[in-house]
């Protein structure tokens, strides 16, 4: 299979893999075309010749990551549509960023595994357009139309809530700076302190299929926006 820019896209996945798999052994600066080339089973040429550089390998990858995840949600979601109320969307993005060792290095902003590339205005702006802040800030609108949260906020101090006790959740998972001592799954506190800290959700009179497609919708944009990069 040819991709729409002429690559194999056999290859790439292959170059890819290879890349992935070197970068989370060996950290960025521990990485080079040749190693990843040697990996692949293919020549140097042809990595550089779908790649102008190790960092343009490395931002393919962390898009593409990003991309599985938010694909990753939209299937999961169709399939259930409770998980895009918030109580259950917030530890539903942790647990994904936890299960993907580069999205969480990139939301962990961790240069021992991503180097220069965690400071490439692709990196920062991949972040700022489809990180979890910035999915938060997008769905809380529709969680307040819904009366699924309160409103007595202003939004943007409630995203910034939102978005602290969310990242401060996977900060903690990250580095296990501390121990959690909980009677509950870590999961489970964060999915109880959302509904503390947005309000009761009335979700016996909302109606969860409209809910729902807004939410999807976000993802769904998000996604053709990534795959656009990567075209």
């Amino acid at each position: 299979m040819v991709t729409r820019t002429g690559r194999s896209a056999d290859k790439v996945t292959r170059i890819l893999a290879s890349a992935e798999e070197l970068l989370l052994k060996r950290g960025f600066r521990g990485v080079t075309i040749a190693d990843i080339a040697e990996r692949a089973h293919v020549g140097k040429g042809t990595v550089y010749l779908y790649w102008s550089t190790k960092e343009d390998v490395f931002l393919e990858l962390l898009t593409r990551d990003v991309l599985t995840l938010i694909n990753g949600f939209r299937e999961a979601a169709t399939r259930n549509l409770e998980l895009t109320l918030p109580h259950r969307l917030c530890p539903y993005l942790v647990r994904s960023a936890l299960e993907r060792p580069l999205v969480r290095a990139l939301q962990a902003n961790d240069a021992d595994v991503l180097g220069l590339v965690i400071d490439h205005p692709r990196s920062q702006n991949l972040i700022k357009q489809h990180g979890a802040p910035a999915l938060i800030k997008a769905l809380l609108p529709i969680w307040r139309r819904h009366g699924l949260v309160r409103t007595d906020w202003e939004l943007d101090d409630q995203a910034y809530a939102l978005q602290s006790l969310t990242l401060g959740h996977l900060e903690i998972q990250v580095r296990k700076h501390v121990s959690p001592s909980t009677t509950m799954p870590p999961e489970d506190v964060l999915a109880a302190a959302v509904t503390a800290l947005l309000g009761v959700e009335s979700e016996a009179t909302t109606d969860l299929n409209a809910v729902a497609a807004e939410v999807l919708q976000v993802f769904t944009t998000s996604a053709a926006i990534l795959e656009a990069a990567n075209a």
